[in-house]
């Protein structure tokens, strides 16, 4: 069985990376094919033996890009082909169809809420895709009740964490010296620089704070400029410090007394899965696509979007109450272990694909 993966581009991102940790251990024979010319983490990916094509898309060069790509499934004959990121899912349901793919699988990661036009183009090409497989009972629900698909082609698949990489014990007080961090309290987030990660509402709750904490940013993006100079209006921007893209997350969370996530909207958040198998406390925004992971009081504190007020108590409360920081800690990680790790996510995805190959034989 060949399984083809198109996705817009291969860069630092939350589809990106599961394809990077997953694909190689999937059963059958998996190839990729990026629309762009983005790979941040392609190199990682050839590391492991996974085959890459590159369509080079840009503004003006459609027609050959097809052609490209009928070339390449001409070549590798894929029984299947499964779509990642919504300009991959459109290019890839059309041509992939019109080139004589036989199953379509969409994988949706979002709700591109504010994506009026891609949207719309979505719900009139989606009899081309035989099953959905939206990462989160949230995504799930928007495709089956306000874009009106049929809740007969959802499967949801979460996405998989690496229990064992985000429960190594590392160094935690060399740690911190190599990021200067000499603030009692670490507080941390990892999210790129995009407004549905609403990193205005937790700099507003952050300059709240009255303990002696420091907050680490990590990621990057088109906002992180103004998220800079945001910090720096409040009057906070010594103790926040922009660590960027990082290949250190799992020992950052080790060192982590609160992971805030406060985003607005998310599919499913690969940040959120991490931090629980960090077993970090947890504080995030009261979105469905966070309260179906972690339920409040059990797992983390949930608070309302944008309400920054109600943020910082929640992080006062937390670093006040080592216990409770605890009890969060350990809940979130047997849960995350139970629900969420890599063999559980692998074992559905080779089930679907079979399953799929056997009934359009």
């Amino acid at each position: 069985m060949k399984i083809m993966h198109l996705i817009t581009g291969l860069g630092i991102g939350g589809a990106e990376k599961q394809i990077l940790r997953i694909l190689p251990e999937l059963d059958g024979d998996h190839i990729i094919v990026s629309l762009t010319d983005e790979n941040a983490i392609a190199k990682e990916i050839e590391n492991k033996n996974v085959k890459i094509f590159y369509l080079h898309y840009h503004a003006y060069n459609l027609i050959p890009v097809i052609l490209q790509f009928r070339c390449i499934i001409k070549q590798e004959k894929p029984d299947i082909l499964n779509t990642y990121l919504i300009h991959a899912d459109l290019f890839g349901r059309i041509f992939g169809r019109l080139f004589g793919i036989r199953t379509i699988i969409c994988s949706v990661r979002n709700k591109l809420w504010n994506r009026k036009i891609l949207l719309f183009l979505d719900k009139l090409t989606s009899f081309l895709v035989d099953v959905y497989t939206p990462n989160s009972p949230a995504v799930r629900d928007f495709l089956v009740k306000q874009k009106k698909l049929p809740a007969k082609k959802m499967k949801v698949i979460p996405n998989g964490v690496d229990i064992n990489l985000f429960s190594k014990k590392i160094d935690v007080y060399k740690k911190r010296k190599e990021l200067s961090i000499h603030n009692k309290y670490v507080i941390t987030c990892v999210a790129s620089f995009k407004p549905q990660k609403d990193h205005t509402t937790l700099l507003r709750a952050f300059s709240k704070l009255k303990q002696d904490a420091v907050l680490l940013l990590v990621g990057d993006g088109k906002e992180k400029k103004a998220i800079e100079k945001y910090a720096s209006d409040l009057g906070i921007k010594d103790k926040v410090l922009f660590l960027g893209n990082r290949k250190d997350v799992a020992e950052i969370l080790s060192i982590t007394d609160i992971f805030v996530l406060p985003s607005k909207h998310e599919g499913m958040s690969n940040a959120l899965l991490e931090a629980m198998a960090s077993k970090c406390a947890i504080v995030a925004s009261n979105i469905p696509e966070n309260s179906t992971i972690v339920k409040n009081t059990r797992e983390a504190l949930l608070f309302a979007p944008g309400d920054a007020e109600q943020l910082a108590l929640h992080i006062e409360t937390l670093l006040t109450d080592i216990k409770k920081r605890k009890e969060l800690g350990k809940s979130a990680y047997n849960h995350v272990h139970k629900n969420y790790s890599f063999d559980t996510v692998i074992y559905q995805l080779n089930l679907l694909y079979k399953d799929l190959k056997r009934t359009n034989k």
